[in-house]
Formats: structure tokens, C-alpha cells, sequence
């Protein structure tokens, strides 16, 4: 569990979303039971416009979460409907 703000959100924020990836990624094999770097990690496939891989990570953390509580609902709900609304756009056009 992070206390803070993750470097995964930081370079999410920045714009870095490779970068952002990668380092939620390396926390997620560090902490496989923590959903807040899963969560990280959807954020960075959101960004790079991988819908279907964001979705399932989003299922990942919810389910982890339902054990850890530690993630804001909110942000989860909030991503997997711009990833479903993006998702759907693209695939409109």
C-alpha cells in the first residue's frame, strides 16, 4: 500500500504513461495483493488507449480491493467508465 502518491500516478501525471506502466507494473510484482498499483496500472493502459487490458486490470484491483479496502471506489468507478466510453468510441469509429 502506498502512502501518497505513487511514482506509477506521478508520471501518470506528467504524461510519462510508458513510464507510468512500467512502474506499476514492477509494483504489482512487488505487492501482488495490493490493488492500488493495479489500479495505477489501469490508469497507464487507459492512457495508451489499451481498453480491454485497462478493463481487466480494473477487475483485478476491484477484487483485490474487496479483501484490502484501501482504493477509493470512486476513481475505480470513475476510470472504468472513461475507459468503457473511450472504448466505445473507438470502436464506433
Amino acid at each position: 500500500m502506498t502512502y501518497g502518491e505513487s511514482f506509477a500516478a506521478r508520471e501518470l501525471g506528467r504524461g510519462n504513461f510508458d513510464k507510468a506502466l512500467a512502474l506499476a507494473d514492477e509494483a504489482c510484482a512487488q505487492e501482488p495483493d495490493d490493488p492500488e498499483p493495479v489500479l495505477d496500472r489501469a490508469r497507464g493502459l487507459q492512457a495508451l488507449g489499451r481498453w480491454e487490458d485497462a478493463v481487466a486490470a480494473l477487475e483485478k484491483c476491484r477484487a483485490l480491493d474487496a479483501k484490502a479496502g484501501v482504493v477509493d471506489d470512486g476513481l475505480v468507478d470513475d476510470t472504468l467508465f472513461s475507459t468503457l466510453v473511450s472504448w466505445s468510441r473507438e470502436v464506433a469509429e
